[in-house]
């Protein structure tokens, strides 16, 4: 019998496949733009920009009070750490390693999030919860494996880049984790905006040159459609169901979510560009929901 707490982890799972739908599809579209269409600073920054300015009129026309005091520097410094320093460093990263080793690297954010979780928020790090990761991170090798046999992680060649992706995914993780208790306190719309308009002050900073050079003006109509996608339907909209669903769930739970831009992004790649994704895209699929459904339980039942 079907009881309240499953039809809540069944309700949580599918926001977050939702919020991780709108992740996955960054990738392919990234691709696109930063392939000669646009700097990855200026990206970046007026992505940044567009999405926080998005949800600025609803925020002034309902008057949905702003995060103040502790909670308003929490806010900008959550900015500075996830979009104003964690991109930089990712973007850097990749380009001195291989994409093989940020696909794996970048998933350790998961692990880091249980492991802050339970020192800032003394998260229970459950058997459930730690088979719920072990599921995810196979089915995430399902769909990367051949990409894991030509993985040399922390070599000679690749040492700098795979500390810098190391470093993000910290970043990263400290985020979400350090995002959990704000969010009981303010409301998701003006956390979000708060965020994102703090995070453009050292976006603008990186991206200076960039905007200098090639000027926004002179983008093409691909480049600019390709820009509000990422800002509005991949950014705005997810990151605030992401504000929310931080509310009901564990910092941990969340982590594990992460697997699933894994398995979006290839979804996407296979439908934009042409890869085939074959079974194991469908078995890695079932895998990494059944361990988000088991991190999820675990939450209800803590």
């Amino acid at each position: 019998m079907t009881t309240v707490k499953d039809r809540e982890s069944v309700r949580f799972l599918l926001l977050l496949v939702l919020v991780n739908l709108l992740w996955g599809s960054t990738f392919a579209t990234n691709k696109y733009l930063l392939s000669g269409n646009i700097g990855p600073g200026s990206l970046a920054f007026i992505r940044m920009l567009i999405a926080g300015l998005s949800v600025l009129p609803f925020v002034l026309w309902f008057r949905i009070p702003f995060p103040r005091g502790r909670d308003f520097c929490d806010a900008c410094i959550l900015g500075f750490l996830a979009n104003g320093l964690a991109i930089p460093i990712e973007y850097i990263g990749t380009q001195r390693t291989t994409a093989s080793n940020v696909a794996v690297l970048i998933a350790t954010e998961a692990a880091q999030c249980i492991i802050l979780g339970a020192i800032f928020y003394r998260e229970r790090i459950t058997q459930r919860k730690i088979f719920g990761f072990v599921f995810c991170l196979l089915g995430a090798c399902v769909v990367l494996w051949k990409d894991l046999i030509r993985v040399s992680l922390l070599s000679g060649g690749t040492f700098k880049g795979d500390i810098l992706i190391l470093l993000a995914a910290f970043f990263y993780a400290l985020y979400t984790v350090r995002a959990k208790s704000i969010t009981v306190r303010c409301p998701p719309l003006t956390l979000f905006v708060t965020v994102a308009l703090a995070s453009c002050v050292p976006l603008l900073f990186w991206s200076g040159r960039e905007l200098v050079e090639s000027p926004p003006w002179t983008y093409s109509r691909g480049t600019w459609l390709g820009i509000l996608y990422l800002a509005i339907p991949c950014l705005s909209i997810p990151m605030v169901l992401w504000y929310i669903l931080l509310r009901y769930v564990s910092a941990g739970a969340a982590g594990c979510s992460i697997f699933l831009q894994t398995l979006f992004g290839v979804f996407f790649a296979a439908l934009f560009l042409g890869e085939r994704p074959g079974l194991p895209l469908f078995l890695a699929a079932g895998m990494i929901l059944v361990g988000l459904y088991l991190a999820l339980v675990a939450d209800r039942s803590a």
